[in-house]
């Protein structure tokens, strides 16, 4: 929905990130989100949102950017109003699965220095 809307107003860098952003959730499937767990803050229940201990750094903040479009999203539509996801510090000590491209993954969980040496999307990711 967001990814057409960009093609709609002819914004190309908006369709890239989008774009991007799709092909990270693919790749990374179920098992590579993060995960939660029932909480509470200030008296409302909340999912405490855990990073994922073999997942690059840089992937928290493009979700956390997701979660917000969603969020944005479910306001305006009404309906179902689903529980506020707040960050937690702590992580998950899953093993990634195998096939995630590696460029997903932080350096302690590449597995041979090929990986390491990734190629350009690791430096789109970065930016």
């Amino acid at each position: 929905m967001e990814q057409q809307a960009c093609r709609d107003n002819g914004d190309q860098e908006g369709d890239d990130c989008w774009g991007f952003i799709l092909y990270a959730v693919a790749a990374l499937e179920n098992e590579g989100m993060s995960d939660e767990e029932d909480g509470e803050e200030d008296g409302e229940a909340v999912k405490e949102v855990l990073d994922l201990n073999f997942r690059r750094q840089e992937l928290r903040s493009i979700f956390r950017f997701v979660d917000s479009a969603m969020d944005r999203t479910e306001r305006s539509q009404g309906g179902r109003k689903f529980k506020k996801r707040v960050e937690v510090s702590k992580k998950t000590t899953r093993r990634p699965r195998d096939g995630i491209p590696s460029v997903f993954l932080n350096p302690d969980h590449r597995k041979t220095k090929a990986e390491a040496n990734n190629d350009e999307l690791e430096a789109a990711l970065s930016r």
